[in-house]
């Protein structure tokens, strides 16, 4: 219940144009959603695995919410640290439920909706060794051999996830299959990306290029105030990335 009303709230605010600050209200319903959901988790959540899954999502999309969308990290590119994506590792939280309760079988509402929403999610989760489906420029660039595999190279799974959403259509409507590029990413990932990797950051600036053509109120600011940030960053310290950037993501 507390998830679900600071859901609403946020959406509340969001939808009125000019996002203003959460209400202490929101954020006592946000603090003891968390509280919950940590009980939970903590204890046997089998026999709650759609509870669990329900607020988990619920959280990972107002982690997604920023209230500055209308004021872009002018200094990002002096101020790009680890905590700059602390959002974003909220949202492998939610992949590790989604495949422990996949693994399980403890749940029949949330993963039978992943299972049937869209039968072209499938397509993404490729796993395939090797260079086959890559372009040129980006086997070069991520230096992928062909006895490369997605459980030994580390850019493999999550470069794949970009190129095959690069052949879908940047519509609101395909918003989920973009989604999908958090299942192609693992803690070593989001390590990385803390660390500032160059090539870590084309591949989520490639993601966050995707979303920026979701028109969704808890998505759409964070994906183009962090693209944009994204961008001055490399071009001020890794310029030679630019071009594959705009080449992957510019529709």
């Amino acid at each position: 219940m507390h998830v679900t009303l600071a859901v609403a709230a946020a959406h509340r605010r969001f939808s009125a144009g000019q996002p203003s600050p959460p209400s202490t209200e929101e954020l006592g319903h946000w603090n003891r959603a968390i509280s919950i959901f940590r009980d939970l988790i903590n204890d046997d959540w089998n026999q709650q695995a759609d509870a669990a899954l329900t607020t988990s999502m619920f959280l990972s999309m107002l982690s997604f919410t920023d209230d500055g969308v209308s004021h872009p990290r002018r200094a990002i590119v002096h101020g790009l640290d680890s905590s700059s994506f602390s959002w974003f590792q909220v949202q492998t939280g939610l992949v590790e439920l989604i495949t422990l309760a996949s693994t399980r079988g403890s749940s029949n509402v949330i993963m039978p909706y992943f299972k049937d929403v869209d039968p072209d999610l499938a397509l993404l989760h490729d796993d395939r060794s090797g260079t086959d489906g890559i372009p040129d420029e980006l086997v070069d660039l991520f230096e992928v051999k062909e006895d490369s595999t997605c459980g030994t190279h580390p850019y493999l799974r999550p470069l794949r996830r970009v190129c095959n959403m690069s052949n879908i259509p940047r519509t609101t409507e395909n918003g989920l299959k973009f989604m999908q590029f958090m299942q192609g990413v693992d803690r070593g990932f989001v390590e990385r990306l803390q660390q500032l990797d160059p090539r870590t950051i084309l591949l989520f600036g490639c993601w966050l290029g995707f979303l920026c053509h979701v028109d969704r109120w808890w998505c759409k600011g964070r994906a183009q105030n962090e693209f944009r940030g994204i961008a001055a960053y490399l071009q001020e310290y890794r310029p030679c990335l630019m071009p594959y950037l705009t080449s992957v993501t510019v529709d």
